[in-house]
């Protein structure tokens, strides 16, 4: 019976342990492509969610400490774009996390073919790759991963 108990705990641990281990392996860690929405080139998930910096170099997405202007777009259906999104970040080597943003979003019928939109000015704190999760209405809605590039 001791014997019993003792795989159970020991298995029970190894299932704590396996599932707490630290979720930067299981991140895709791949840059986010370009895609085409109207006359746009978005940064970003084709028909899910877009982001575009309005100033400054727009060939550098980000340019870590430097703040920029960015407008993002979505798609989805009606009910699951109402509200405010929320923009938290992610750094890849550190781990930090950083809320960028809140704001509500608005529908909008516009060239790119998005279903709603939000503008925010923000900026990545040091260069590297950041994983960006959107949240709409405090709800996970998608993540898109960014390099933050030094000044050049």
């Amino acid at each position: 019976m001791k014997l019993i108990k003792h795989l159970i705990f020991i298995f029970a641990v190894l299932f704590i342990v396996t599932g707490c281990e630290n979720d930067k392996e299981a991140i895709n860690w791949v840059i986010s492509q370009s895609f085409k929405a109207g006359d746009l080139t978005l940064y970003g998930i084709k028909d899910k969610v877009g982001l575009i910096k309005m100033n400054g170099n727009e060939e550098k997405l980000f340019i870590a400490n430097t703040g920029g202007l960015y407008y993002v777009y979505f798609w989805g259906n009606g009910k699951e774009l109402k509200g405010k999104y929320k923009l938290l970040a992610t750094n890849k080597e550190t781990g930090e996390q950083i809320k960028l943003y809140e704001w509500p979003i608005e529908a909008i019928k516009d060239s790119t073919g998005a279903d709603a939109s939000s503008g925010g000015k923000y900026s990545l704190p040091q260069s590297g790759l950041w994983k960006l999760d959107f949240y709409i209405a405090d709800e996970f809605f998608d993540t898109i991963i960014v390099n933050a590039e030094n000044k050049s």
